[in-house]
């Protein structure tokens, strides 16, 4: 006996109106399709404040369902799930770390044959001492573009020095003069990246706090002795074993507790 076909409606974010995607999201063979909602950003509204009107539209039409049909429309659909508990939908953190390249590279492309990639802080005092330490790391020539940009944009190939110094000042001035462009260097609603105080070009996360902040030395020894002492696996310092203690169900994770908090 088939099982009964659901009611829904359906919100695609950041998407004009399209006869032809409603017609076929109406011939769904398991759910009945009640509603389709498209959804366009205003010509002067930023992210934010778009997800914070359709979250209007969710409740307004009874939304239950989000399809996101372009890399930033993932952002929405992930801020829709995060404070709508009947969406269903990923985190926006995974969607952060899928879309961010740098991230991608250092997070979920794990093989060992990676192509030679960098990442530059275009906010670094040593930006241009910087790309010379990357351009010997990838090689020419290579390409250049924003950690943050879908398509095309601000992509261009380099073969020497001065075409990434240049393409780096285009970043700088596209960011500076328009952050709220959506495929600007590190708009501003992707997220808030705090830089850490004490260590120059280090970001301020959980990952710096634990691992690496200088002030904290003489008690992450300690802590990192005694789970040694703890642990017969001899990769139990590695950074991903350390994340995995912090994610799991173990006696370690006492001694990380009393480690941040003491902190």
């Amino acid at each position: 006996m088939s099982s009964p076909r659901r009611d829904v409606t359906v919100l695609v974010p950041l998407c004009k109106e399209s006869p032809d995607k409603e017609e076929d999201l109406r011939k769904c063979p398991t759910v009945e399709v009640k509603n389709v909602i498209f959804n366009s950003i205003g010509e002067k509204e930023n992210l934010m404040d778009y997800v914070q009107r359709l979250k209007k539209v969710v409740k307004e039409n009874n939304v239950n369902v989000v399809l996101p049909t372009t890399d930033l429309s993932t952002f929405v659909h992930a801020a829709l799930a995060r404070d709508f508990p009947h969406i269903p939908g990923p985190s926006v953190e995974s969607c952060y770390l899928a879309f961010h390249k740098p991230y991608t590279r250092q997070y979920l492309d794990l093989a060992e044959t990676t192509t030679p990639y960098d990442a530059l802080d275009l906010d670094s005092p040593t930006l241009f001492q910087d790309v010379e330490r990357t351009l010997e790391k990838v090689g020419l020539p290579a390409f250049v573009k924003s950690g943050t940009a879908t398509l095309a944009y601000g992509l261009k190939k380099i073969e020497n020095y001065d075409d990434l110094k240049d393409a780096l000042v285009d970043f700088k001035t596209m960011r500076d003069e328009h952050p709220d462009f959506m495929f600007a260097p590190s708009a501003a609603f992707y997220r808030q990246v705090d830089f850490c105080p004490f260590c120059p070009n280090e970001i301020e996360d959980e990952q710096h706090f634990i691992l690496d902040f200088p002030r904290y030395h003489d008690k992450r020894s300690k802590l990192f002795k005694l789970l040694s002492a703890c642990s017969t696996d001899s990769t139990f310092l590695s950074i991903d074993k350390f994340k995995y203690i912090l994610e799991g169900d173990n006696p370690y994770c006492v001694h990380i507790g009393k480690y941040i908090k003491e902190c």
